[in-house]
Protein backbone atom coordinates (compact mmCIF):
# COMPACT_ATOMS: atom_id res chain seq x y z
CA UNK A 1 0.00 0.00 0.00
CA UNK A 2 1.32 3.52 -0.82
CA UNK A 3 0.66 6.43 1.45
CA UNK A 4 0.28 9.46 -0.36
CA UNK A 5 1.75 13.18 1.64
CA UNK A 6 -0.40 15.90 1.64
CA UNK A 7 1.22 19.15 1.59
CA UNK A 8 0.37 21.33 4.59
CA UNK A 9 1.58 24.32 3.97
CA UNK A 10 -0.97 26.34 2.65
CA UNK A 11 -4.21 24.24 4.06
CA UNK A 12 -6.50 26.75 5.66
CA UNK A 13 -8.76 24.97 8.30
CA UNK A 14 -12.18 26.62 8.47
CA UNK A 15 -15.27 25.98 9.97
CA UNK A 16 -18.60 24.87 7.76
CA UNK A 17 -20.34 27.99 6.57
CA UNK A 18 -23.76 26.92 9.26
CA UNK A 19 -21.34 26.61 12.35
CA UNK A 20 -19.56 29.63 10.90
CA UNK A 21 -23.01 32.17 11.45
CA UNK A 22 -23.60 30.46 14.91
CA UNK A 23 -20.18 31.45 16.56
CA UNK A 24 -20.38 34.96 15.00
CA UNK A 25 -23.98 35.28 16.58
CA UNK A 26 -22.01 34.45 19.77
CA UNK A 27 -19.84 36.73 19.82
CA UNK A 28 -22.27 39.92 18.79
CA UNK A 29 -24.19 38.60 21.78
CA UNK A 30 -21.23 38.52 24.06
CA UNK A 31 -20.08 41.74 23.38
CA UNK A 32 -24.11 43.29 23.80
CA UNK A 33 -24.03 41.70 27.48
CA UNK A 34 -20.74 43.51 28.40
CA UNK A 35 -21.41 46.63 26.68
CA UNK A 36 -24.88 46.65 28.57
CA UNK A 37 -23.08 45.52 31.95
CA UNK A 38 -20.60 48.17 31.90
CA UNK A 39 -23.43 50.55 30.92
CA UNK A 40 -25.42 49.17 34.69
CA UNK A 41 -22.25 49.63 36.07
CA UNK A 42 -21.99 53.41 35.05
CA UNK A 43 -25.36 53.99 35.78
CA UNK A 44 -24.80 53.25 39.15
CA UNK A 45 -22.05 54.64 39.54
CA UNK A 46 -23.41 58.27 38.56
CA UNK A 47 -26.88 56.90 40.63
CA UNK A 48 -24.44 56.56 43.75
CA UNK A 49 -23.41 60.11 43.02
CA UNK A 50 -26.95 61.41 43.41
CA UNK A 51 -28.05 59.09 46.33
CA UNK A 52 -28.78 62.11 48.72
CA UNK A 53 -28.61 59.38 51.76
CA UNK A 54 -25.02 58.73 50.84
CA UNK A 55 -24.28 62.14 50.69
CA UNK A 56 -25.73 62.63 54.48
CA UNK A 57 -23.54 59.62 55.55
CA UNK A 58 -20.61 60.91 53.66
CA UNK A 59 -21.05 64.51 55.38
CA UNK A 60 -22.03 63.05 58.50
CA UNK A 61 -18.29 61.08 59.07
CA UNK A 62 -16.66 64.87 57.68
CA UNK A 63 -18.73 66.35 59.98
CA UNK A 64 -17.13 64.09 62.78
CA UNK A 65 -13.66 63.94 61.96
CA UNK A 66 -13.65 68.21 61.40
CA UNK A 67 -13.29 68.10 57.94
CA UNK A 68 -15.05 71.31 57.54
CA UNK A 69 -14.52 71.39 53.73
CA UNK A 70 -16.44 68.28 52.72
CA UNK A 71 -19.08 69.18 55.63
CA UNK A 72 -20.35 72.39 53.34
CA UNK A 73 -19.81 70.39 49.89
CA UNK A 74 -22.21 67.37 50.89
CA UNK A 75 -24.98 70.02 52.67
CA UNK A 76 -24.69 72.34 49.50
CA UNK A 77 -25.56 69.50 47.54
CA UNK A 78 -28.65 68.54 50.18
CA UNK A 79 -29.82 71.84 50.33
CA UNK A 80 -30.57 71.60 46.40
CA UNK A 81 -32.41 68.31 46.91
CA UNK A 82 -35.45 68.66 47.95
CA UNK A 83 -37.10 66.88 51.39
CA UNK A 84 -32.91 66.86 52.54
CA UNK A 85 -32.47 70.26 53.37
CA UNK A 86 -32.70 69.59 56.73
CA UNK A 87 -30.19 66.94 56.50
CA UNK A 88 -27.82 69.79 55.77
CA UNK A 89 -29.11 71.60 58.78
CA UNK A 90 -28.06 68.37 60.87
CA UNK A 91 -24.24 68.50 59.12
CA UNK A 92 -23.87 71.66 59.80
CA UNK A 93 -24.59 71.55 63.17
CA UNK A 94 -22.54 68.51 63.66
CA UNK A 95 -19.66 70.32 62.84
CA UNK A 96 -20.60 73.57 64.56
CA UNK A 97 -20.74 71.27 67.85
CA UNK A 98 -17.57 69.48 67.57
CA UNK A 99 -16.02 73.00 66.84
CA UNK A 100 -17.37 74.09 69.81
CA UNK A 101 -19.87 76.99 68.26
CA UNK A 102 -22.46 75.98 70.32
CA UNK A 103 -24.74 79.15 69.05
CA UNK A 104 -24.20 78.46 65.64
CA UNK A 105 -24.67 74.37 66.47
CA UNK A 106 -27.83 74.97 68.23
CA UNK A 107 -29.32 77.38 65.51
CA UNK A 108 -28.76 74.69 62.95
CA UNK A 109 -30.07 71.68 64.93
CA UNK A 110 -33.60 74.24 65.94
CA UNK A 111 -33.64 74.22 61.81
CA UNK A 112 -34.32 70.36 61.63
CA UNK A 113 -36.45 69.93 64.56
CA UNK A 114 -39.69 69.48 62.36
CA UNK A 115 -38.43 66.82 59.92
CA UNK A 116 -39.83 63.44 60.93
CA UNK A 117 -36.66 62.12 60.00
CA UNK A 118 -34.36 64.10 61.55
CA UNK A 119 -35.91 65.50 64.87
CA UNK A 120 -34.96 63.39 67.63
CA UNK A 121 -31.56 63.60 66.86
CA UNK A 122 -31.66 67.48 65.78
CA UNK A 123 -33.63 67.88 69.54
CA UNK A 124 -31.20 65.86 71.06
CA UNK A 125 -28.20 67.60 69.72
CA UNK A 126 -29.70 71.32 70.40
CA UNK A 127 -30.20 70.04 74.18
CA UNK A 128 -26.58 69.46 73.69
CA UNK A 129 -25.45 72.69 72.76
CA UNK A 130 -28.14 74.68 74.61
CA UNK A 131 -25.93 72.76 77.60
CA UNK A 132 -22.85 73.28 76.92
CA UNK A 133 -24.12 77.17 76.80
CA UNK A 134 -24.91 76.53 80.17
CA UNK A 135 -28.44 77.70 79.04
CA UNK A 136 -30.33 74.77 80.70
CA UNK A 137 -33.90 75.82 80.70
CA UNK A 138 -33.58 75.84 77.14
CA UNK A 139 -31.78 72.29 77.62
CA UNK A 140 -34.38 71.04 79.23
CA UNK A 141 -36.84 71.57 77.42
CA UNK A 142 -35.71 71.07 73.95
CA UNK A 143 -34.59 67.62 75.43
CA UNK A 144 -37.85 66.77 77.12
CA UNK A 145 -39.39 67.05 73.84
CA UNK A 146 -36.31 64.43 71.90
CA UNK A 147 -37.85 62.32 75.10
CA UNK A 148 -41.81 62.69 73.88
CA UNK A 149 -40.80 61.29 70.75
CA UNK A 150 -38.70 58.45 72.05
CA UNK A 151 -38.26 57.69 75.72
CA UNK A 152 -35.39 55.35 75.06
CA UNK A 153 -33.35 58.03 73.82
CA UNK A 154 -30.22 57.37 75.89
CA UNK A 155 -28.30 60.29 74.50
CA UNK A 156 -31.55 63.05 75.65
CA UNK A 157 -31.68 61.34 79.02
CA UNK A 158 -28.23 61.51 79.84
CA UNK A 159 -28.32 65.39 79.31
CA UNK A 160 -30.79 65.89 80.80
CA UNK A 161 -29.69 64.28 84.16
CA UNK A 162 -26.46 66.55 83.51
CA UNK A 163 -29.15 69.47 82.93
CA UNK A 164 -31.05 69.08 86.26
CA UNK A 165 -27.62 67.92 88.42
CA UNK A 166 -26.23 72.08 87.42
CA UNK A 167 -29.59 73.48 88.21
CA UNK A 168 -29.27 71.66 91.22
CA UNK A 169 -32.62 69.55 90.56
CA UNK A 170 -31.38 66.18 92.53
CA UNK A 171 -34.63 64.13 92.34
CA UNK A 172 -35.12 64.38 88.42
CA UNK A 173 -31.86 63.72 88.04
CA UNK A 174 -31.22 60.81 89.98
CA UNK A 175 -34.75 59.28 87.90
CA UNK A 176 -33.20 60.21 84.66
CA UNK A 177 -29.63 58.17 85.74
CA UNK A 178 -31.57 55.30 87.30
CA UNK A 179 -33.09 54.58 84.01
CA UNK A 180 -29.86 55.19 81.85
CA UNK A 181 -27.86 52.98 84.28
CA UNK A 182 -30.62 50.08 83.29
CA UNK A 183 -30.89 51.06 79.48
CA UNK A 184 -26.87 50.56 79.22
CA UNK A 185 -25.81 47.48 81.78
CA UNK A 186 -22.42 47.95 80.65
CA UNK A 187 -21.80 51.47 81.34
CA UNK A 188 -20.69 52.88 84.92
CA UNK A 189 -20.87 56.60 84.38
CA UNK A 190 -24.67 56.95 85.61
CA UNK A 191 -24.16 55.45 88.72
CA UNK A 192 -20.87 57.68 89.49
CA UNK A 193 -23.12 60.49 89.40
CA UNK A 194 -25.40 59.27 91.29
CA UNK A 195 -22.98 58.64 93.84
CA UNK A 196 -21.21 61.89 93.54
CA UNK A 197 -24.87 63.40 93.85
CA UNK A 198 -25.50 60.65 97.27
CA UNK A 199 -22.20 61.85 98.36
CA UNK A 200 -22.56 65.43 98.30
CA UNK A 201 -25.71 65.68 100.18
CA UNK A 202 -24.44 63.14 102.65
CA UNK A 203 -26.77 60.01 101.86
CA UNK A 204 -23.51 58.06 101.76
CA UNK A 205 -25.50 54.59 102.26
CA UNK A 206 -27.04 55.07 98.72
CA UNK A 207 -23.71 56.57 97.40
CA UNK A 208 -21.79 53.37 98.58
CA UNK A 209 -24.39 51.31 96.62
CA UNK A 210 -23.89 53.44 93.33
CA UNK A 211 -20.01 53.89 93.40
CA UNK A 212 -19.91 50.09 93.79
CA UNK A 213 -22.19 49.09 91.05
CA UNK A 214 -20.21 51.89 88.88
CA UNK A 215 -17.19 50.18 89.56
CA UNK A 216 -18.76 47.00 88.72
CA UNK A 217 -19.26 48.85 85.35
CA UNK A 218 -17.28 49.67 82.14
CA UNK A 219 -15.79 53.00 83.68
CA UNK A 220 -13.30 55.30 81.77
CA UNK A 221 -9.64 54.53 83.13
CA UNK A 222 -9.48 58.10 84.15
CA UNK A 223 -12.15 58.15 86.39
CA UNK A 224 -12.00 55.03 88.06
CA UNK A 225 -9.32 55.98 90.38
CA UNK A 226 -11.60 59.16 91.75
CA UNK A 227 -14.86 56.96 91.89
CA UNK A 228 -12.57 54.51 94.30
CA UNK A 229 -11.67 57.55 96.11
CA UNK A 230 -15.11 58.79 96.74
CA UNK A 231 -16.37 55.52 97.49
CA UNK A 232 -14.02 55.22 100.25
CA UNK A 233 -14.65 58.62 101.52
CA UNK A 234 -18.85 57.28 101.58
CA UNK A 235 -17.41 54.06 103.65
CA UNK A 236 -15.32 56.45 106.06
CA UNK A 237 -18.30 58.22 106.95
CA UNK A 238 -20.14 55.11 107.51
CA UNK A 239 -17.70 53.54 109.90
CA UNK A 240 -16.49 50.98 107.16
CA UNK A 241 -13.18 50.89 108.04
CA UNK A 242 -12.00 47.63 106.78
CA UNK A 243 -14.03 48.02 103.67
CA UNK A 244 -12.44 51.33 103.00
CA UNK A 245 -9.03 50.31 103.10
CA UNK A 246 -9.94 47.17 101.32
CA UNK A 247 -11.58 49.86 98.39
CA UNK A 248 -8.37 51.63 98.69
CA UNK A 249 -5.82 48.56 97.70
CA UNK A 250 -4.94 49.31 94.92
CA UNK A 251 -5.98 52.90 94.39
CA UNK A 252 -3.17 55.26 93.05
CA UNK A 253 -1.15 57.31 95.39
CA UNK A 254 -2.66 61.19 96.68
CA UNK A 255 -2.96 62.97 99.32
CA UNK A 256 -6.64 62.25 99.61
CA UNK A 257 -5.50 58.40 99.34
CA UNK A 258 -3.31 58.76 102.09
CA UNK A 259 -5.70 60.58 104.44
CA UNK A 260 -8.53 57.98 104.21
CA UNK A 261 -6.07 55.12 104.74
CA UNK A 262 -4.71 57.37 107.94
CA UNK A 263 -8.56 57.73 109.70
CA UNK A 264 -9.06 54.15 108.87
CA UNK A 265 -6.30 52.72 110.39
CA UNK A 266 -6.46 55.09 113.08
CA UNK A 267 -10.10 53.99 113.88
CA UNK A 268 -9.03 50.25 113.57
CA UNK A 269 -6.52 51.02 116.40
CA UNK A 270 -3.79 51.42 114.60
CA UNK A 271 -2.04 55.06 115.60
CA UNK A 272 1.74 54.13 113.93
CA UNK A 273 0.35 53.62 110.22
CA UNK A 274 -2.08 56.14 110.90
CA UNK A 275 0.41 59.17 111.75
CA UNK A 276 2.57 57.81 108.86
CA UNK A 277 -0.23 57.69 106.23
CA UNK A 278 -1.54 61.39 107.66
CA UNK A 279 2.68 62.69 107.61
CA UNK A 280 2.42 61.60 104.09
CA UNK A 281 -1.24 62.87 102.86
CA UNK A 282 0.26 66.51 104.77
CA UNK A 283 3.49 66.28 102.71
CA UNK A 284 1.40 66.71 99.73
CA UNK A 285 -0.91 68.98 100.91
CA UNK A 286 -0.16 70.45 104.24
CA UNK A 287 -3.89 72.26 104.04
CA UNK A 288 -5.29 68.91 103.73
CA UNK A 289 -8.27 69.00 106.11
CA UNK A 290 -9.25 65.61 106.59
CA UNK A 291 -5.33 64.58 107.49
CA UNK A 292 -4.74 67.38 109.48
CA UNK A 293 -8.25 66.37 111.70
CA UNK A 294 -6.59 62.73 112.27
CA UNK A 295 -3.48 63.25 112.79
CA UNK A 296 -4.69 65.94 115.72
CA UNK A 297 -7.30 63.35 117.23
CA UNK A 298 -4.35 61.06 117.39
CA UNK A 299 -1.77 64.20 119.47
CA UNK A 300 -4.75 64.41 121.44
CA UNK A 301 -6.01 61.27 122.24
CA UNK A 302 -2.80 60.48 124.32
CA UNK A 303 -2.70 63.98 125.94
CA UNK A 304 -0.71 66.14 123.91
CA UNK A 305 -2.92 68.85 123.12
CA UNK A 306 0.15 71.56 122.56
CA UNK A 307 1.80 69.40 119.74
CA UNK A 308 -1.48 70.39 117.58
CA UNK A 309 -2.98 73.49 118.87
CA UNK A 310 -0.52 75.70 116.52
CA UNK A 311 -1.57 72.98 113.59
CA UNK A 312 -5.68 73.66 114.50
CA UNK A 313 -4.88 77.63 114.84
CA UNK A 314 -3.71 77.89 110.99
CA UNK A 315 -6.14 75.50 109.76
CA UNK A 316 -8.97 77.12 111.18
CA UNK A 317 -7.29 80.28 110.21
CA UNK A 318 -7.23 79.06 106.71
CA UNK A 319 -10.77 77.17 107.21
CA UNK A 320 -12.90 79.75 109.18
CA UNK A 321 -16.40 77.83 108.11
CA UNK A 322 -15.18 74.44 109.15
CA UNK A 323 -17.38 72.98 111.63
CA UNK A 324 -14.61 70.14 112.28
CA UNK A 325 -11.80 72.20 112.63
CA UNK A 326 -12.84 74.49 115.24
CA UNK A 327 -14.60 71.38 116.85
CA UNK A 328 -10.81 69.97 117.32
CA UNK A 329 -9.56 73.10 118.42
CA UNK A 330 -12.10 73.72 120.91
CA UNK A 331 -11.21 70.17 122.19
CA UNK A 332 -7.45 70.89 122.67
CA UNK A 333 -7.66 73.87 124.38
CA UNK A 334 -10.05 72.66 126.41
CA UNK A 335 -7.22 69.80 127.11
CA UNK A 336 -4.55 72.12 127.44
CA UNK A 337 -6.73 74.17 130.27
CA UNK A 338 -7.10 77.15 127.80
CA UNK A 339 -10.85 77.36 129.08
CA UNK A 340 -11.50 80.96 128.01
CA UNK A 341 -10.21 80.50 124.97
CA UNK A 342 -12.52 77.51 124.28
CA UNK A 343 -15.44 78.83 125.45
CA UNK A 344 -14.81 82.07 123.22
CA UNK A 345 -14.43 79.62 119.92
CA UNK A 346 -17.50 77.38 121.44
CA UNK A 347 -20.35 80.13 120.13
CA UNK A 348 -18.77 80.58 116.93
CA UNK A 349 -18.83 76.59 117.04
CA UNK A 350 -22.69 76.91 117.49
CA UNK A 351 -23.36 79.17 114.69
CA UNK A 352 -21.56 77.12 112.33
CA UNK A 353 -24.41 73.97 113.36
CA UNK A 354 -26.89 76.42 112.78
CA UNK A 355 -25.71 77.12 109.44
CA UNK A 356 -25.40 73.22 108.40
CA UNK A 357 -28.66 72.74 109.45
CA UNK A 358 -30.31 75.51 107.43
CA UNK A 359 -28.37 74.29 104.47
CA UNK A 360 -29.71 70.71 104.82
CA UNK A 361 -33.36 72.26 105.12
CA UNK A 362 -32.82 74.43 102.20
CA UNK A 363 -31.20 71.40 100.03
CA UNK A 364 -34.73 69.44 100.68
CA UNK A 365 -36.52 72.52 98.95
CA UNK A 366 -34.13 72.80 96.41
CA UNK A 367 -34.09 69.21 95.72
CA UNK A 368 -37.36 69.19 93.56
CA UNK A 369 -37.75 72.71 93.02
CA UNK A 370 -36.35 73.47 89.23
CA UNK A 371 -36.77 77.46 89.07
CA UNK A 372 -35.77 78.95 91.72
CA UNK A 373 -32.40 81.12 90.95
CA UNK A 374 -32.50 83.29 94.69
CA UNK A 375 -32.26 79.91 96.32
CA UNK A 376 -29.88 78.67 94.98
CA UNK A 377 -27.60 81.89 95.83
CA UNK A 378 -28.82 81.31 99.46
CA UNK A 379 -26.92 78.26 98.78
CA UNK A 380 -24.66 79.42 97.75
CA UNK A 381 -24.09 81.77 100.55
CA UNK A 382 -24.48 79.29 102.83
CA UNK A 383 -22.18 76.41 101.31
CA UNK A 384 -19.41 79.37 101.40
CA UNK A 385 -20.15 80.14 105.06
CA UNK A 386 -19.81 76.39 105.82
CA UNK A 387 -16.47 75.80 104.05
CA UNK A 388 -17.86 73.96 101.02
CA UNK A 389 -16.36 75.99 98.04
CA UNK A 390 -17.51 73.80 95.45
CA UNK A 391 -20.65 73.12 96.75
CA UNK A 392 -21.12 76.90 96.54
CA UNK A 393 -20.21 77.55 93.02
CA UNK A 394 -22.50 75.11 91.78
CA UNK A 395 -25.33 76.28 93.29
CA UNK A 396 -24.07 80.25 91.94
CA UNK A 397 -24.36 78.39 88.22
CA UNK A 398 -27.38 77.00 88.87
CA UNK A 399 -28.87 80.30 89.77
CA UNK A 400 -27.37 81.72 87.05
CA UNK A 401 -28.60 79.51 84.61
CA UNK A 402 -32.12 80.49 85.60
CA UNK A 403 -31.52 84.15 86.15
CA UNK A 404 -28.36 85.32 83.73
CA UNK A 405 -29.33 88.65 85.46
CA UNK A 406 -28.52 88.21 89.06
CA UNK A 407 -25.45 90.13 89.44
CA UNK A 408 -24.88 89.13 93.02
CA UNK A 409 -24.84 85.81 91.58
CA UNK A 410 -22.09 86.58 89.06
CA UNK A 411 -19.98 88.65 91.63
CA UNK A 412 -20.06 86.16 94.19
CA UNK A 413 -19.20 83.89 91.53
CA UNK A 414 -16.38 85.60 90.51
CA UNK A 415 -15.03 86.01 94.12
CA UNK A 416 -15.12 82.37 94.85
CA UNK A 417 -12.81 82.07 91.40
CA UNK A 418 -10.47 84.62 92.11
CA UNK A 419 -9.92 82.75 95.63
CA UNK A 420 -9.90 79.00 93.87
Amino acid sequence: MKYVAVNRTNYKWSLPGSLRRVVDRWKILATLVVTIAVLIAVFLMQQAGRDPQLHFQNGMAAAKSGDAEMVFHEASFLMKTPGFEDHAHMLRGTLFLRTQEYVAAAAEFQMATDNPKTQIEALTRSGEAFYRMHRFIDAEQVLLRALEQDENNSDARRWLASTYYDLGSMAPALEHLKIIGEMNPEDGRPFRLRGRIGKDFHHHGEAIEDYSEALRRSLPESERDAVTEELAECLVHQLQFSEALDALQNAKPSGQVFALQSACYAALGDPIKAISKADDALALNPDLVAAILTRTSIELEVGKPENVIGMLEKAAASHPGNFEILFQLVKALRQAGRITEADEKSARLAELDALVDEFAKLNVIAFRDLGDAELRFQLAQLAQKIDRPELARTWLEAALAIDPDLVKARNLLKELNTDR
